[in-house]
Parts: C-alpha cells; structure tokens; sequence
C-alpha cells in the first residue's frame, strides 16, 4: 500500500513537472513571437515612412519639371540637394550652424533651470500660486518670440541678448509643467511629513521634485522647439551670424534652394534634439519598464 503511493505521488510530481515545463516552453514561445511581432511591425512602420517621403519628394520634382511649380518660388529637390553640397562646402555655414547651435543650447539650459527654480518656488506655496496664476496664464499668451525686437531695443544685437530671447521663449513651458506639477503634491502628505522631522529640503528633495520633475521632462520636447525657433527668430531680429541670417540673405536673393537647405538642416537639429530629449525620457523613467 506504501509502496503503491509513493509510486503515485512519483507520478503525480512528473507530471507536474511536465506541466511546469509545457507551461514554461507556451510563455516562453509567445514572447519570442511577440518580439518577432514587433520588429515586423517596426519594419513595416519604417517602410510606409520612407515610400511616403519618396513619393513625395518623386511628386513635388514632377509638378516642378512640368511647370506646375516655379524652381524660382519652392525650388526642387534636385536644387535643394545640389545647394546642399554646395552649403556643406561653404567656410561660413559651419560658423553660422555652430552660432544658432550655441544660441539654441545656452538658451536651452538656462531657460529650463530657471523655470523650474521658479515654478518649484512658487508651486510649493499654494496662495502665491493661485496669486501668480492669472498673471503667468496671461503671460503665456504673448508668444515670447514677439518680444524680440523689444529685447533687441533694450540690449542691442550682441550675441547675449539672441540667447536671453531663446531662454524667454523656452521658460514658459518649462515653468508651466513645473508649476503645475509642484502644484499637485497633497499639502496634508508635505505637514505630515514635516511633523515626522523631515527638513525642508528633504521634502523637496524626495516629494516635490520627483512630482514636478515628471511634468518638466514632458515639456522639454516643446521647449526643444521653442529654443529652435526663438534662435532663429532672434537672428531674424538683428544679428550678423547665424543660420537665420543666412536664410535671410538667401531670401533677398531670392536663392529659395538656399532657403530650403537652410530648413532642411534646422528639421535636423530638432530631430537630433527631440531624439535626445527622447533618450533622456527613457533613462528618467526606466523604472517604470
């Protein structure tokens, strides 16, 4: 009898095992099928794009080779890609493309830490925000690359003033996502952790940074614009260097195909930052994969 159950209990423990190891082979098929799955389907994004782009650019030489569309007016891309040989083959394009990069991140940098030193300061104290609010909400609804020629009057056309219309344009959504990410935090959480002897900075530290820090970094890729644009505006304003005076020149000129060069090279500084940005959002929040 003894020996008639263990026999069974022997065969019970191989056949779970067995189930164990058919289970264990099912899951271990569907994620490899998942990941097969997913670089097909990756492929197949990345296809679409690049037959949407060639049918376009093939479209846009069409209309401009029957007529239908003035070289003089949009160009082509055969134009374009020639001046763009010729642009990489110009001495001053590398210090115009290096001027409006330097505007682009110095403004960048200082206009992301100075919001979110503001927005932390003020989204901490909850009277002086719902004070402050209407102000920052009507201050938000002048494009800050309108304020240009202004900031061009008071400082003049030096290299500083480019950058502090770059950091204008790019505070505003930065201290936004800031503010109202410090905002959210529960006030009764901050006291309760207070009575408990956390200091001060240890609550912002470990409460309302990590709450703001999530709403800052998904206002970079906006700020990433912002910067590219009130760089490029700024130039417009006055400047003696830089890509957008080189649009503007070529603009005079009636170059288009210089003009468009110019465009294609800003598109990819925004790809290249907004890649980046992209990269820093992942490592940020890798935790949560």
């Amino acid at each position: 009898m003894r020996r008639s159950n263990e026999t069974g209990a022997d065969s019970e423990g191989v056949q779970a095992h067995q189930t164990a190891e058919a289970e264990e082979s099912w899951i271990s098929t569907v994620v490899r099928d998942t990941r097969i799955q997913r670089r097909t389907n990756r492929r197949i994004i990345w296809l679409e794009r690049i037959v949407a782009v060639v049918l376009f650019l093939t479209g846009w030489q069409l209309l401009n080779s029957l007529g239908i569309v003035l070289p003089i007016l949009i160009s082509s891309p055969k134009l374009i890609g020639a001046d763009m040989v010729q642009l990489f083959q110009t001495g001053s394009f590398y210090s115009d493309a290096l001027t409006t990069l330097i505007e682009m991140i110095s403004g960048l940098i200082i206009g992301t830490i100075i919001g979110i030193s503001v927005g932390l300061s003020i989204g901490m104290r909850k009277r002086l925000s719902r004070a402050v609010q209407p102000l920052a909400v009507a201050a938000h609804s002048i494009p800050a690359v309108i304020l240009a020629p202004l900031v061009a009057v008071w400082f003049g056309f030096g290299f500083e003033p480019k950058i502090g219309i770059v950091a204008l344009a790019v505070f505003y959504p930065i201290f936004f996502n800031t503010l109202s990410g410090a905002s959210n935090i529960d006030e009764t959480l901050a006291s309760n952790l207070k009575i408990f002897g956390l200091s001060r900075r240890s609550i912002v530290r470990y409460v309302y940074l990590p709450s703001a820090i999530v709403w800052t970094v998904a206002s970079l890729r906006t700020a990433v614009s912002f910067a590219l644009t009130g760089a490029i505006v700024a130039e417009f304003v006055g400047a003696r260097q830089g890509l957008g005076v080189a649009m503007v020149d070529a603009s005079q000129f009636l170059h288009t195909a210089r003009v468009f060069s110019i465009l294609l090279v800003l598109t990819t500084f925004g790809v290249v930052f907004g890649v980046l940005v992209r990269a820093l959002e992942n490592y940020i929040f890798r935790w949560q994969k």
